[in-house]
């Protein structure tokens, strides 16, 4: 799944937009300029990496909303930041993220808040992100945050893209994630995840991509999962999920991609799975207890079925 593509189309919109008799808020103002301080005398930055980070255009002197990495609404306010991979490589991961980022949440106006490909670490502030409840898109993929992940991002109603991905977060996941029924997007890949997926995940009806690739989730797939009619792309792969395959999984109408290789799943595919739209449908060989698998003939277009005993496909 492509972020970047879209991130950019977010922020090239919401730059192309003309700022007449508009500027951006004072105080948002000065918000960003300590935050830039505070960035470059941290990491202790020269004038040779403004010229390759994107601070340089940020000065006193011009109007905020025509800052690299910022974007604004139509009147001016704050609604977006980008601050991907502008950690210097150079620099080890840093423990700074809740000095420097603090600031950050009273800018409450803010719709997309983008800090991937850095090397983040340590725990993120809950308190900052419940401020944020006008959030439509958060990505903190690609850093090394741990801890739980705290309650307050749950509460963030509007969201449609939270991708919180290749990090070290730890814990279950508690009920309070179907609260985000906005959600169309969900990334929890690569981390450390336990527990069970909660059934209120099936209030999630919105919801189009959902990730839970490596990380060590048990227990059944909720049926409650049958709710999300819009679901196109599921990868439950490299977990610790076992019991059967659910029937119910088979009435998502939409689902072009499951992936479910690397678990502990027992017992016989049900035939339910016939009924969707696959383009991709994977189990890997640890699945030696399923009888039969269902793969993909690619080129009829057409499910076959293939016996595990006799190690033939089935006509």
């Amino acid at each position: 799944m492509a972020t970047i593509p879209l991130l950019l189309f977010f922020f090239l919109l919401l730059n192309s937009i003309s700022i007449t008799s508009f500027s951006c808020p004072l105080h948002h103002k000065q918000i960003l300029l300590n935050f830039k301080s505070n960035f470059t005398t941290t990491f202790n930055l020269n004038q040779s990496d403004y010229d390759y980070y994107p601070f340089n255009s940020w000065s006193n002197n011009s109007d905020c909303c025509s800052w690299y990495r910022v974007g604004c609404s139509e009147t001016s306010t704050i609604t977006g930041l980008d601050f991907t991979d502008i950690m210097p490589s150079y620099h080890y991961p840093a423990s700074v993220f809740f000095d420097i980022f603090t600031p950050l949440f009273h800018i409450r106006s803010l719709e997309q808040l983008v800090i991937s490909h850095n090397r983040f670490v340590g725990e993120i502030p809950g308190d900052g992100f419940g401020n944020l409840t006008q959030l439509v898109y958060l990505d903190l993929s690609w850093n090394n945050f741990n801890g739980s992940i705290p309650y307050q991002i749950f509460r963030l109603t509007n969201l449609r893209h939270l991708d919180m991905s290749f990090n070290s977060f730890e814990g279950n996941l508690g009920p309070e994630l179907g609260k985000l029924q906005n959600l169309e997007r969900l990334d929890l890949s690569m981390n450390y995840l336990t527990g069970s997926i909660p059934e209120e995940i099936g209030n999630l009806t919105k919801l189009r991509s959902f990730n839970l690739q490596d990380n060590f989730f048990s227990g059944g797939i909720p049926c409650s999962i049958a709710n999300m009619k819009d679901l196109e792309y599921v990868d439950f792969s490299r977990n610790s999920f076992s019991m059967k395959i659910p029937t119910c999984i088979g009435r998502l109408p939409n689902i072009t991609m499951l992936v479910l290789n690397n678990n502990q799943l027992t017992g016989l595919i049900p035939s339910s799975i016939q009924n969707l739209s696959l383009s991709v449908f994977y189990l890997s060989r640890k699945c030696i207890e399923l009888e039969v698998l269902i793969k993909l003939d690619t080129y009829n277009d057409s499910f076959r079925k293939f016996d595990t005993y006799n190690g033939k496909f089935i006509s």
